[in-house]
């Protein structure tokens, strides 16, 4: 068994074709949902029964609202949109507030919405449809969270948006079962006080980061994502000329296979 992630968006801000974060795992779980409808392949978006969130800034969240525009009347059951208490409360207060966008919490009825939210507790286990979620705090100037992601056979790790962290990669260094990991990586070297400030990684921070994951650091796919546009070149060079062989640059618009037989 694996988990097929399309990724719908990759980078950490939108500029023409390039779009903010959105991973689709098996046609039915998002993780963020900076794109979902503006992807530019066809999503069966009625498919969709969960949406995990690593935070509220726009580039991981700004499509779950025009989802719910879009879904309306084509499900019988609600849109589960996950985030740890912060991060729903955010999203809650900012989006979904009937003055930026409608509340479709209560549309069309209350008892009966387009989208229902659930907290994510932190460093807990939560089954989420078929898949088990544990959210680990990361450093970020917003509440924030990383995430395992279990299907029973595999684990994915997603970093979300973060600088320096611990916790995360100690828990996935502590998993026997990780097939795949997507790190953020945001800025070229040359703007490490950028990103330090911001919350975010800059190449050659990867080595000693992904060095946390154990074993893991060289045995498993490594995909970047979040890289900012505007220097995205930059950025892959530095990459590549880390050496690092299991590491690479998301593509997107690609479906990246998440398998132990791939490991």
């Amino acid at each position: 068994m694996s988990m097929q992630v399309r990724v719908l968006g990759a980078y950490g801000s939108a500029l023409q074709e390039k779009r903010t974060c959105g991973f689709l795992i098996d046609s039915r779980l998002m993780i963020d949902g900076g794109t979902i409808s503006s992807a530019a392949c066809e999503v069966d978006l009625a498919r969709i029964d969960d949406i995990v969130l690593s935070h509220a800034h726009l580039d991981h969240c700004k499509d779950v609202g025009f989802l719910c525009d879009l879904i309306f009347g084509l499900r019988e059951t609600p849109l589960r949109c996950w985030g740890t208490a912060e991060v729903i409360a955010d999203v809650q207060k900012h989006i979904f507030n009937n003055r930026i966008w409608p509340d479709f919490t209560r549309i069309p009825t209350a008892d009966k919405p387009i989208i229902e939210f659930h907290v994510l507790p932190h460093r807990e286990t939560v089954q989420v449809g078929p898949y088990r979620i544990t959210a680990f705090p990361v450093n970020h100037p917003v509440p924030a969270d990383g995430f395992l992601i279990d299907n029973g056979h595999e684990v994915l790790v997603y970093s979300g948006d973060t600088g320096e962290t611990d916790e995360l990669w100690a828990a996935a260094a502590a998993e026997s079962r990780v097939a795949a990991v997507l790190v953020e990586t945001s800025f070229p070297n040359a703007l490490k006080g950028v990103a330090d400030v911001s919350g975010h990684l800059v190449p050659a921070q990867l080595p000693a980061e992904l060095g946390k994951l154990g074993n893991h650091a060289a045995r498993v796919p490594i995909y970047a994502y979040h890289l900012k546009p505007q220097a995205e070149a930059e950025i892959m060079t530095e990459i590549t000329a880390l050496g690092m062989q299991n590491l690479r640059v998301s593509r997107q618009d690609e479906v990246i296979e998440v398998s132990l037989l791939r490991a």
